[in-house]
């Protein structure tokens, strides 16, 4: 299992990119989920060239770290056809930048589309079906996640998608502990979804997160809005049960496979990323073992 950290822990710092890289490495961390709007690129078709690909990939080895996965993402579940299409050819470039950087796995969202969700979902898996058969012949493996706001947000609607193509190899599924209480309606019950994904979970992403149920754990006006609050907090800062989640982990052998990642994901305080990184990759270690 690789031990990553979310690059997007450090979206805005006014640093350079060979600076970041570096302040990453300095961490303890030797790989990266790497996400940004410059390289590789996101929603939009991604605009890198060769020199980018040279520059980026010199700059990651020189800090002696490697890219775990690309954390991007492309319209491939809009309802509108035109956007689909855009987002599956998004896909298929961003499938050759990979290549060319050596990186074997990308990872996604579903897409948003909380009130379309049945089209949506077809949307999807139109796209999944031609972008499937070339993870396959790339030996490139795509993971995506549910998220708060994405037509499916529970697990065990997004789950199913994952299953139906039956090949964790080419298409894995992400669980995101810090969006648990969406996946099942508040309960949080980390330790018994985590054993649902089984083979098919290839990724991990940690942090806490208050359970937005729960009255009054966020004060939002007007109380109707629709807006999705959740958190990407330090260890034990909010009301996830770690113990289950780690107990869950190790019932299946998740940390075992090198393939497998762990992404340390921490966003909104970054006086603490540093303490609370960290933190996060030494209770992993401790924990599961990787590297």
């Amino acid at each position: 299992m690789k031990i990553s950290i979310d690059t997007l822990i450090m979206n805005g710092w006014d640093m350079s990119y060979p600076d970041k890289y570096k302040y990453i490495a300095d961490l303890g961390y030797k790989y990266i989920s790497l996400c940004d709007v410059n390289f590789p690129g996101f929603f939009k078709r991604p605009k890198v060239n060769a020199k980018d690909i040279e520059n980026h990939t010199k700059w990651i080895r020189e800090a002696g770290l490697e890219i775990g996965t690309f954390v991007t993402g492309f319209p491939i579940s809009s309802p509108d056809e035109y956007f689909r299409q855009l987002g599956v050819r998004a896909w298929k470039r961003m499938f050759e930048i990979a290549e060319a950087c050596g990186v074997k796995v990308l990872n996604t969202e579903l897409g948003t589309g909380l009130d379309t969700p049945a089209l949506c979902e077809e949307q999807f898996m139109r796209s999944l079906d031609e972008l499937v058969p070339i993870l396959q012949q790339k030996k490139l493996r795509l993971e995506f996640q549910a998220h708060p706001n994405d037509f499916y947000e529970r697990q065990d609607e997004a789950l199913p998608i994952c299953r139906y193509y039956d090949d964790p190899k080419a298409l894995g599924y992400l669980y995101a502990v810090p969006h648990s209480f969406y996946y099942d309606g508040g309960q949080g019950n980390v330790g018994k979804m985590i054993r649902e994904c089984g083979e098919y979970l290839t990724h991990v992403i940690f942090a806490d997160s208050r359970n937005h149920t729960i009255p009054f754990r966020y004060n939002l006006n007007p109380p109707d809005t629709k807006a999705r609050m959740h958190d990407h907090a330090g260890y034990k800062k909010g009301d996830i049960n770690w113990e289950e989640c780690f107990e869950a982990l190790k019932d299946i052998h998740f940390a075992e496979d090198e393939g497998h990642i762990a992404c340390v994901t921490l966003f909104g305080f970054p006086e603490l990323c540093a303490d609370e990184a960290r933190e996060f990759r030494e209770v992993i270690m401790k924990e599961l073992g990787g590297e």
